[in-house]
């Protein structure tokens, strides 16, 4: 059991949870993001939820520009830097914003054949850290790590975090 220093309340080692997900579905495409705040505490999860509020808010307001895999690409890209900037928002000092990983993404459906309008569904992504993305293929039954390689040997390096990061983590 730790307790809170601001509070005063006693609670369990790693509360609150650092961890947030988003989705949001649309009638060709839906977008997903998960954070996963380094380390524990209130600081961790703040970071985690900023993060996923700066990625859900610019990917809702410019969802109809995916027009491309390019431009959807792009569109993930700056969804992961409004996210770190979501993290300074708060006009905290720099040291006590917290850091988290970042993984969001795009499942979008192409046309694969314009003849015969045949289409198939892309998943595209952008990754900051150690999150992960698996890719099951129906057919085989065969799970894939498309983010495979994304760890450092090191287990306190998730490969990468937004938010202010000083080495001594």
């Amino acid at each position: 059991m730790v307790t809170d220093r601001r509070t005063g309340k006693a609670g369990r080692d790693g509360e609150p949870n650092a961890d947030c997900v988003y989705a949001s579905v649309y009638h060709n495409r839906a977008l997903l993001a998960i954070a996963d705040g380094c380390n524990w505490g209130q600081r961790s999860a703040r970071a985690s939820h900023d993060a996923l509020e700066g990625v859900s808010s610019y990917l809702q307001s410019h969802e109809a520009d995916m027009t491309t895999l390019q431009d959807t690409g792009h569109l993930l890209l700056r969804a992961v830097c409004e996210a770190n900037k979501k993290e300074y928002a708060a006009g905290t000092e720099l040291w006590e914003v917290g850091t988290t990983t970042l993984l969001c993404g795009a499942v979008v459906e192409v046309v694969k054949d314009e003849e015969t309008d045949e289409r198939e569904w892309v998943w595209i992504c952008a990754s900051v850290g150690d999150c992960k993305a698996m890719l099951w293929n129906a057919a085989s039954g065969r799970i894939t790590d498309v983010t495979m390689d994304n760890r450092c040997a090191d287990m306190r390096d998730p490969g990468g975090r937004l938010g202010p990061y000083g080495g001594s983590d």
